[in-house]
């Protein structure tokens, strides 16, 4: 039985407190448009993103034509793109131009996956696509980024945590006169919830999603690129932090 007063306190909630919902997410797996030549995996990459995501912004007006409440953002969040990189090679931003041509194609606010999870360290790919990231996000629009640089079980990847410290500053330098900075580095990233641009569907922090979902696996590196810093611990409000001591140079076990 339907009360009335949580009808109207709904009422009001949307009226008075601008209630909304912030966002509806797609997350699409990209793992099987990997392709040793980039031109036929971007071509794979849009054909699969416009196929499954054609309904998305119509679904959600829908949603809130028949609820009543507004959803601010329509996004869609990928596979990290790094794992593609790491099968065909060539210049990353070419999959950050054709994410952007398919978010256009679609109508989404939003899409998520110019990513690496770099952990366990560098894969094949992952560097490529860091360095790529400020060109790419002045090229684009839509497409958001992201870098997980550490996690419970690995530690902090700290040659990453300087890496990004770098790319997010010139991201801040060449998108100035735009704004709206799309770029963001983390820790303990999960890899089946949605929070945007580090949603990684068929991915995520968790060393057997690791393993089994990157091409080349978490253990191969290009030579002498530095294996996954150790695990960082009393270290505030990062994800992943451990209160009430730890160490700072190798592995937590």
């Amino acid at each position: 039985m339907i009360n009335t007063q949580d009808v109207l306190e709904t009422i009001r909630m949307i009226q008075d407190e601008n209630l909304d919902i912030r966002t509806i997410t797609m997350g699409i797996s990209l793992l099987d448009c990997a392709d040793g030549e980039i031109q036929r995996s971007c071509e794979k990459v849009y054909e699969k993103i416009v196929r499954r995501a054609q309904n998305l912004v119509r679904t959600g007006e829908q949603l809130e034509t028949e609820y009543g409440i507004p959803i601010i953002n329509k996004r869609i969040s990928v596979t990290p793109i790094a794992m593609l990189a790491a099968a065909s090679g060539g210049d990353p931003v070419r999959y950050a131009l054709t994410l952007e041509r398919a978010a256009q194609e679609v109508g989404v606010n939003f899409i998520g996956g110019y990513s690496a999870l770099v952990h366990k360290g560098f894969a094949p790919g992952d560097q490529a696509l860091i360095d790529s990231i400020p060109e790419a996000m002045k090229a684009t629009q839509h497409v958001c980024s992201s870098v997980n640089v550490g996690s419970t079980k690995s530690g902090i990847n700290l040659d990453a945590v300087r890496m990004m410290g770098q790319v997010i500053r010139r991201c801040a330098e060449i998108t100035a006169q735009r704004g709206g900075l799309r770029s963001r580095s983390g820790a303990g990233r999960p890899g089946q919830c949605p929070p945007g641009p580090g949603y990684h569907p068929g991915g995520g922090t968790d060393q057997k999603d690791r393993l089994q979902d990157h091409p080349h696996g978490s253990a191969h590196r290009h030579r002498g690129q530095p294996a996954a810093g150790g695990a960082l611990r009393n270290c505030g409000p990062l994800p992943g932090a451990h209160p009430g001591g730890g160490r700072l140079g190798g592995p937590h076990h």
